[in-house]
């Protein structure tokens, strides 16, 4: 018979397996992993808000930190001095919106990307006809001024003001006193030809009703004959944020001039390419065209945002 002690002394012992770092190992990993740790935990802490969902032809309001910035598109997104700020999503963008970020933190600043789906919106389909020929069939003159016209309106919307921030929006006509003839984004068939989506919002009403500024602004362009559109106004809200006015029977407001939101700037009528009274209006961020009506509905004066 086995005696006990026996059995004890000839017991089988396991060890646990240690797991053993060199030195010259530990001195390349533990600086590779502080820095992954300090990215990550920066990364954590951006704090970035959008009024998602995202459309495309959306005005977003966002706000960010004092320590970041942002881009979309290579233009810097400036934010008012609370953090808060606008940018424009073009009609037909693809399905997802890239940001470029950077942050200020102890160890340097950290740079990166921050993805979000853009949700496709179903544009409408109108059909213009009664157009005078020669607005639809436009000659090579007029093309050319057309083009001059269009230049003009695209370098005004490139300046940056800084003096006004547009908090909220309040339509440019009250509200009993038109009715929506034509909708933002809505690929028009002018006279049987197929054109381009539409770049604002068309607001019927009679001749002479009163148009006010939706927001504070400096006025920038006024124009009393523009090919297409007409006696033409042009508002620099702030912050990449503009108004335009079209196919105007009189205007009210000298380029130069400080505007409140509310100021009446003009008057409803049917200058340049127009088959009836009415108030063509676009809403952009720098030359990005955003849907007026999302904007009224989402950042309205009447409702605390």
């Amino acid at each position: 018979m086995i005696k006990r002690k026996t059995l004890i002394k000839n017991k089988i012992k396991f060890n646990k397996p240690k797991f053993v770092i060199t030195k010259n190992i530990h001195i390349v990993f533990k600086p590779l992993f502080l820095i992954f740790y300090i990215i990550t935990i920066s990364l954590q802490c951006f704090s970035m808000t959008l009024n998602e969902p995202l459309y495309d032809g959306m005005l977003v309001k966002g706000k960010l930190n004092t320590d970041e910035k942002i881009w979309f598109n290579k233009r810097q997104i400036i934010p008012h001095s609370d953090g808060t700020f606008y940018f424009g999503i073009p009609q037909g963008h693809t399905d997802t919106l890239i940001l470029q970020y950077e942050k200020n933190t102890p160890t340097g600043i950290i740079k990166t990307q921050k993805k979000f789906e853009v949700k496709r919106q179903k544009w409408k389909e109108t059909k213009i006809n009664g157009l005078p020929k020669n607005k639809v069939n436009i000659s090579t003159q007029n093309q050319e001024r057309i083009k001059k016209e269009n230049i003009l309106l695209k370098e005004k919307r490139t300046e940056h003001n800084k003096n006004f921030f547009p908090i909220c929006f309040t339509r440019p006509i009250a509200s009993k006193k038109y009715r929506i003839s034509g909708d933002f984004g809505a690929r028009r068939i002018l006279n049987g030809i197929t054109g381009s989506g539409h770049s604002g919002t068309d607001y019927a009403a009679l001749k002479g009703t009163s148009i006010v500024s939706p927001a504070d602004g400096i006025v920038v362009i006024t124009h009393n004959d523009m090919f297409l559109s007409g006696k033409t106004i042009l508002i620099n809200h702030g912050y990449g944020i503009f108004s335009s006015y079209s196919h105007l029977s009189k205007i009210s407001v000298q380029s130069g001039k400080h505007i409140k939101r509310g100021e009446k700037i003009g008057e409803v009528g049917s200058t340049g390419r127009s088959t009836g009274p009415h108030l063509h209006f676009t809403l952009t961020w720098f030359d990005i065209r955003v849907d007026p009506e999302q904007v009224f509905n989402n950042y309205s004066c009447t409702v605390s945002k």
